[in-house]
């Protein structure tokens, strides 16, 4: 698969041709699109071994950083990974849902994310509204990641934001 945004990039296509040809494909089921990515219907990639266990370390790293990740360039060097193996090894975790992608420099583990939903549901029970300052108590995390993430959390109806709180869905 690719990214929307990479594949424009690398085809200098105009953005509205490209965006016409890619609902064209989709329409005929030549490919599939899930939020900003797009792979051929169907397609699969199996990983060699050393790409699995690549792709354990990156998720066990961003299980130990929980929601203040290091940025794609500071997990390749972490890692011992060319910056092409991280993206690789980043979209196929995505794709394996043992990622979770916000932006192109936010990542964080599907156990992560399981952990802090239950977390937010434990606080709701004692608590009616959680600001942005109670959210990063329970993310353990700084206002940098913990906006996105509370748009993240909006987005996929966990929780809306009414004026300056948040409350549980």
């Amino acid at each position: 698969g690719i990214l929307k945004k990479e594949l424009q990039q690398k085809t200098k296509v105009d953005e509205i041709f490209l965006n016409f040809c890619i609902s064209q494909l989709i329409e005929s089921s030549e490919i599939n699109q899930k939020d900003e990515a797009l792979c051929i219907k169907d397609f699969k990639i199996n990983l060699s071994d050393s790409e699995i266990l690549m792709q354990d370390k990156l998720v066990e790293l961003l299980n130990q950083q929980g929601f203040s990740p290091q940025n794609n360039i500071e997990l390749a060097k972490s890692l011992n990974l060319s910056s092409d193996e991280i993206k690789f090894i980043i979209n196929i975790s995505e794709k394996n849902q043992k990622i979770i992608r916000v932006n192109e420099e936010f990542l964080f583990t599907s156990y992560n994310y399981k952990k802090l939903v239950e977390d937010i549901k434990k606080y709701f029970q004692n608590n009616d509204k959680m600001a942005v300052s109670d959210f990063k108590n329970i993310a353990k995390t700084s206002r940098k990641y913990a906006v996105p993430l509370l748009e993240y959390l909006d987005k996929k109806n966990i929780t809306y934001r009414i004026e300056d709180y948040r409350k549980l869905v």
